[in-house]
């Protein structure tokens, strides 16, 4: 590994640290009733935007996948298109989680989550894929012939 990779890779490990305790920080604060205002939107996205950055500098495509998604929903919440309900907020906390653990792949192989459940979730919450399928329901038993 290059001496610039490795450093990449050092700066995503505090960078992205750093981004998700910011919007986990708003989050928090939504959920308690808190609207964020436009500055505090402003700061989200931004927030969101830089982590894609620091992903795509170390080749973390699923990252930039949650990032760039995860910055779209708080576009739209800029915009005023969209809300920072508690959906929004839980599925976002979800994507931060998913964030954390393919970041800790860098420090070596871990077994991982596959992202593509929550990033289903977010396309189907931004209009942008399949709308994510409810499981079926119970099936009735056969009806009893007497």
């Amino acid at each position: 590994m290059t001496d610039l990779r490795e450093k990449l890779r050092q700066a995503f490990r505090q960078e992205h640290r750093e981004y998700l305790e910011g919007i986990r920080a708003a989050l928090d604060a939504a959920s308690a009733g808190q609207a964020p205002g436009p500055r505090a939107l402003d700061e989200l996205c931004r927030q969101a935007h830089s982590l894609k950055g620091a992903a795509h500098a170390v080749d973390l495509p699923a990252v930039v996948a949650l990032a760039h998604r995860l910055e779209t929903l708080f576009d739209r919440v800029r915009q005023g298109t969209a809300a920072l309900d508690g959906d929004a907020v839980g599925l976002s906390r979800a994507a931060l989680d998913m964030v954390e653990d393919l970041a800790a792949a860098l420090d070596g192989p871990r077994p991982g989550r596959d992202p593509a459940p929550v990033l289903a979730r977010l396309d189907a919450r931004l209009g942008t894929g399949p709308a994510v399928p409810l499981p079926p329901p119970p099936a009735e038993p056969p009806p009893i012939e007497l």
